[in-house]
């Protein structure tokens, strides 16, 4: 059945806007591969908001617009916002997916929303090159940790996320490394991106240089350690789907995409934070029940299900016909 989408907005106009990000410009640019664009609710099936939902005042005018023609037509409406700061802007009717979901207060409509993220395999000839099996499980990471001080600064000043993120991953790290059956592969970065990212600048050689070690270091791994930052998700998890590799989530509440269709514990280690004191046994035993067979499957099953659920336009298209079958309740609810 081919899917039909009102774009409520001037959608050539906003592919062209300064602030409109790639991701949903997918949407408008790409849609017609897997969805016909249509101007009217009533001719839709879904409707909806090609940009990004947000806090300011005209944002928060235009998605009432859009939810008063959607419920006018008996349509779903459907908005996605970027921020990772976990506080959604859930309007009184439709959906709003983002990445940052806490899963002990989300909203009944609010669900998670896979980034835009780099497709690894861009970097490796665009396949998945499997690995092995090892008998020792072999864990990667590559980012930033964080430092004390400027996290304790950070908190003083009253801008809690950065820190409570760096401080997670402090501990994780140090926990994994404890695991006497892993062998951990880390990359601590100074900064954002390194630092080569400032809000000014780009040093554009160091970036690439960056990037390339930190895709190597996703590649030469059987498991890479996906743990929240700012926001409570993670770049690398869908990454390292992306590369066919398995992530280690270390799970802080999180709330991962179309977790009624996906069955995630088959597609990567989960470890619940409280939980992670037995990071060692848990990675052990999903390692071991893996044989040698199911454990290069598991790799391009990875791939196929970032291909089929996660990729830009994959995501969207399933956010759409997720909205169309929804049978619950479409309304404001807290």
């Amino acid at each position: 059945m081919t899917l039909v989408a009102a774009l409520l907005g001037n959608h050539d106009r906003l592919i062209k806007h300064p602030h409109f990000m790639n991701g949903l410009s997918a949407i408008c640019r790409d849609a017609k591969s897997v969805f016909e664009i249509v101007d009217s609710a009533a001719e839709s099936d879904v409707c909806i908001y090609p940009k990004w939902l947000h806090f300011s005042k005209g944002t928060r005018e235009a998605a009432d617009a859009v939810c008063e023609i959607a419920e006018r037509a008996n349509r779903p409406a459907i908005f996605f916002q970027l921020f990772d700061h976990g506080i959604p802007f859930v309007p009184r009717y439709g959906f709003v997916f983002h990445p940052s979901v806490f899963a002990s207060r989300r909203h009944p409509r609010e669900f998670a929303m896979a980034p835009q993220t780099d497709d690894i395999l861009l970097y490796t000839g665009n396949q998945v090159d499997t690995r092995p099996k090892s008998i020792k499980p072999i864990v990667s990471f590559c980012g930033n940790a964080g430092d004390p001080a400027k996290d304790l600064a950070l908190l003083m000043l009253g801008r809690p996320r950065n820190a409570v993120g760096m401080w997670y991953r402090r501990r994780t790290l140090a926990a994994i490394r404890r695991c006497s059956d892993v062998e951990t592969r880390f990359v601590l970065r100074s900064g954002f991106w390194g630092g080569c990212v400032t809000k000014t600048s780009t040093d554009e050689v160091l970036r690439a240089r960056l990037r390339e070690e930190y895709v190597r270091n996703v590649i030469d791994s059987d498991y890479v350690l996906c743990i929240r930052g700012a926001g409570n998700f993670s770049f690398r998890f869908y990454e390292a789907l992306s590369a066919g590799r398995i992530p280690l989530l270390i799970d802080t509440d999180c709330y991962l995409p179309f977790q009624n269709t996906i069955n995630w514990n088959e597609h990567c280690i989960v470890v619940p934070y409280r939980d992670i004191h037995k990071a060692n046994e848990i990675i052990l035993a999903f390692h071991e029940k893996l044989t040698a067979e199911s454990f290069r499957q598991l790799q391009f099953r990875n791939r196929q299900l970032w291909e089929q659920y996660l990729c830009p336009l994959a995501f969207y298209s399933q956010a759409v016909e997720f909205a169309r079958a929804y049978r619950g309740d479409l309304r404001q609810k807290k």
